[in-house]
């Protein structure tokens, strides 16, 4: 992979030594990336993991074909049984006064001289937020973060997001003329046609993690659509057709 020669490193360990080896975080181009050039390996497995349901940023996991993992579910419940895990969970509580954004958050932690790439998805509620780190800087933030924006802070280490923290989504029920993704990422997102099939030309939509480039690709139900600096939704259902022969579609869109 000429553009991050970090990965094929990463993969190439993996091979060589038979254990698990993985990134810093990625976003989604980056992601791709390591999707189209890793998913057909035959000598290990690579997968994409962020430990948080729905994550956006995520690592590149390289797993020796032996131990026969073949999602992120189940490299999860192996890091659970095993150990090992290189990201780790740290919720952020802040004092009742204090109205804390994602952006505040995220410049706390590079304030600290922490790197972008260390950093995965922040998920921000009402009494804090929860960030996800690579393992090795658990330490030293949890010994070195007091505060955020002007308000003081709390830092412990969790297993995940809670239920009641989760981001919140909304279901839609709308209509496509096909499910081509132009179509599906007009309905989702609220563009004209002509918009959306741009934004798939313009190389900002991936579909499952990986940036698709055509606006007739077919979407089918259970994929992941991210529009870039726009959102992510879900086709959670293609309910059927309507008497205009529409696809009737629910979309479950992150809000």
């Amino acid at each position: 992979m000429d553009n991050n020669p970090n990965l094929f490193d990463k993969y190439v360990r993996c091979v060589e030594d038979g254990y698990i080896t993985f990134s810093d975080f990625l976003d989604e181009r980056e992601k791709s990336e390591a999707l189209k050039a890793f998913s057909k390996a035959k000598d290990c497995r690579m997968i994409i993991y962020g430990k948080n349901e729905n994550f956006e940023r995520g690592m590149a996991v390289f797993v020796p074909s032996f131990l026969d993992l073949s999602d992120e579910g189940e490299l999860s419940e192996f890091f659970k049984e095993n150990g090992g895990d290189p990201i780790c969970c740290l919720f952020i509580g802040k004092d009742r006064f204090s109205s804390l954004k994602h952006r505040d958050y995220l410049g706390a932690l590079m304030g600290m001289g922490i790197e972008r790439k260390t950093i995965g998805d922040i998920v921000v509620g009402d009494s804090g937020a929860y960030v996800f780190v690579v393992e090795r800087l658990k330490k030293y933030i949890l010994e070195n973060l007091s505060s955020v924006g002007r308000g003081s802070v709390r830092v412990e280490e969790v297993e995940n997001v809670s239920e009641n923290s989760s981001p919140a989504t909304e279901l839609v029920t709308t209509t496509v003329p096909s499910m081509r993704l132009d179509n599906v990422v007009s309905a989702a997102f609220k563009l004209s046609r002509a918009k959306a099939a741009q934004a798939v030309l313009d190389s900002t939509v991936f579909v499952n993690g990986i940036v698709i480039e055509k606006p007739d690709a077919k979407i089918a139900q259970g994929d992941k659509i991210v529009l870039r600096k726009s959102g992510k939704a879900i086709v959670k259902n293609i309910v059927g057709k309507s008497k205009k022969d529409r696809f009737i579609v629910e979309i479950e869109k992150f809000v």
